[in-house]
């Protein structure tokens, strides 16, 4: 009885030891933190940061993705961005290059496919809309593409494929800024189907600057 008196005794003199005192202390990792250490203009922000290098120069590059205030956004903005080595912005590298509004791949699971022939910038009676101006050709290249989309029984969320024929590379450089503000618009869940860009001398009347196919699967 006095053993068992005795062990009591002891067990409840160990419980009573505090808590720290049974487990080692979490290791302490010493650091110096930086506050800001880069600097962005004021109307650029940071999206999700997903890889930094340095130069030789120590120059920084940061490659971020979801930046709100871009030509495009959701899954589709990207930019690459330099900072010199006290952290202060010096550029943003291949502006919209990294941000074009165009998937990969589209993978299909099923479905009923819908093939467009290539839409150009025409109105209803026929004529040609924008003289000379790639926005308001594509603008209305799309807009006769979701035309044809709707007799079909689709809408654009339904379109996996875009073959695009541009005349001349300065239209090709302004077609892309478009499509990145365009996109978004008619692609407004982020979800850009795939797309192929060419460069091409003339289409079938020399006042088209650009003509679309598409492909849909509803």
């Amino acid at each position: 009885m006095k053993r068992l008196i005795l062990l009591a005794v002891s067990f409840i003199t160990w419980a009573m030891v505090p808590v720290a005192t049974q487990t080692p202390a979490a290791p302490e990792l010493p650091f110096e933190s930086v506050p800001d250490p880069l600097t962005l203009p004021p109307d650029m922000h940071f999206g999700e940061i997903a890889g930094v290098a340095v130069n030789s120069k120590g120059h920084i590059f940061v490659f971020s993705r979801g930046n709100v205030t871009g030509p495009a956004y959701m899954a589709t903005a990207s930019q690459l961005l330099e900072f010199d080595p006290k952290g202060k912005y010096v550029r943003e590298i291949g502006k919209n290059n990294f941000a074009w509004a165009y998937a990969h791949a589209v993978r299909i699971v099923s479905g009923t496919q819908v093939v467009l022939a290539g839409q150009v910038p025409i109105d209803e009676k026929g004529a040609t809309v924008g003289l000379g101006d790639i926005e308001a050709q594509t603008r209305r290249v799309m807009q006769n593409i979701e035309g044809v989309l709707r007799g079909a029984g689709a809408t654009f969320a339904n379109v996996v494929k875009y073959t695009v024929y541009i005349v001349g590379r300065d239209n090709a450089a302004r077609f892309r800024e478009v499509r990145a503000e365009l996109w978004p618009e008619i692609h407004p869940e982020g979800r850009y189907p795939t797309s192929t860009l060419l460069v091409i001398d003339q289409l079938a009347s020399e006042e088209f600057l650009v003509e679309i196919e598409a492909g849909a699967v509803v």
